[in-house]
C-alpha cells in the first residue's frame, strides 16, 4: 500500500494529476471489495487494482476521460448477466465506484484508514479556508453594522 501511495505523491509532485479508482461499497459477490483502489495516469498508466476484468477495463477508461477534464464520478456495476446495468459476468454482486481526480500542484492529505471503514478515499483536498469576518464596520443598504 505504501508504494501504491509513493506513486501517486510522486505523479503530483512532478506535476502530473491522478484519478483515483476506489471500490466505496460491494454487495454480494465481487472480485474485489470495498477498500480496493487503482490510481490512472496521464498517458494511461495505473498502479493498484480494484479487480480486473470488464469492471476494471470499464474503469481505467472512464478514469481517462475524468482525468483529461478534472472530474469526479460515482458509478454503480452490477455483476449479473442479462439486466441492463450488467458487464456480462456471473459474479452476482455489485460495486459502487469512486472516482477522485487528484490535481498536481494542490495540496492534499492522506491517512492510513481503509475505505470500507471511513466511507471516503483515503486521499483528500483541504476544505478551502474559512473566510475570516471583517472587524472593520459597513453600511449597506441602509443597514449599519457595530
Amino acid at each position: 500500500m505504501r508504494e501504491f501511495f509513493r506513486e501517486i505523491v510522486h505523479a503530483l509532485e512532478e506535476g502530473r494529476p491522478v484519478e483515483l479508482v476506489s471500490i466505496a461499497a460491494s454487495d454480494g459477490s465481487t472480485p474485489r471489495g470495498a477498500g480496493a483502489m487503482m490510481a490512472v495516469f496521464p498517458g494511461g498508466g495505473i498502479t493498484g487494482t480494484i479487480g480486473g476484468g470488464n469492471v476494471e477495463f470499464e474503469c481505467q477508461r472512464l478514469a481517462a476521460e475524468l482525468l483529461e477534464r478534472g472530474g469526479d464520478a460515482l458509478r454503480q456495476f452490477r455483476f449479473t448477466l442479462g439486466d441492463a446495468a450488467s458487464l456480462g459476468m456471473v459474479c452476482g454482486g455489485g460495486v459502487t465506484v469512486e472516482f477522485q481526480y487528484l490535481p498536481a500542484g494542490e495540496p492534499f492529505s492522506y491517512t492510513h484508514h481503509p475505505a470500507h471503514e471511513t466511507g471516503r478515499n483515503l486521499i483528500s483536498r483541504p476544505s478551502p479556508p474559512t473566510p475570516k469576518l471583517s472587524s472593520t464596520p459597513c453600511t449597506h443598504a441602509g443597514i449599519a453594522s457595530p
